[in-house]
């Protein structure tokens, strides 16, 4: 379970990652509750059903007064090429690779009438195997740092990495606007 509470004290989130959605085990949800008057009323409660068993969405959740955030770490992410064979008469076939324990922060973004409307898919940088993207998630206004604890960085394997994210007006762009890790050989 993870939990978070927006700047001003208006919203709760609070990360449930082991619930079941459908028949899969551990996609995880997140709960929101809002005060008004001195009291809490719950607002709703945030999954997305596309996301694998055990991507444990709500490891990790961040909000603010428009938006929320939750980490899913252990979402895979699936690659999609396309292979020729090397005799003739040439044949092509679609290969998928796996990355596992790839990692998302699912977004949702808060309209003018109140209503929590998905966003986009935040993820790292697509052949880091194992990286645990959205294991950490810290939010400041507009400006969100996505941890991903077991990323490899230079020459250290599970060194970590972390990703600054900057929202603009429509909500979260795809790319960070920077990525950081350690330098060297010591852990991040």
């Amino acid at each position: 379970t993870s939990v978070a509470i927006s700047d001003s004290g208006r919203f709760i989130a609070v990360g449930s990652p082991k619930a079941q959605v459908g028949e899969k085990k551990n996609v995880g949800m997140i709960h929101v509750w809002e005060k008004k008057v001195n009291q809490w009323s719950f607002v709703g409660t945030f999954t997305n059903p596309d996301l694998a068993a055990n991507a444990k969405l709500g490891s990790t959740v961040a909000i603010g007064d428009d938006t929320l955030l939750a980490g899913a770490p252990f979402e895979p992410l699936f690659i999609e090429s396309i292979v020729k064979s090397v005799t003739q008469p040439v044949v092509e076939r679609i290969e998928i690779k796996t990355v596992h324990a790839h990692g998302v922060v699912l977004t949702w973004m808060r309209d003018s009438d109140g209503k929590w409307n998905e966003n986009i898919t935040l993820q790292p940088d697509p052949g880091i195997h194992g990286a645990q993207f959205g294991g950490a998630l810290s939010l400041k206004g507009t400006q969100l740092i996505v941890g991903a604890p077991t990323a490899r960085a230079s020459e250290q394997s599970e060194a970590g990495k972390c990703y600054i994210f900057l929202r603009r007006a429509k909500g979260w762009p795809y790319e960070p606007l920077v990525s950081i890790s350690q330098i060297g050989n010591k852990a991040f």
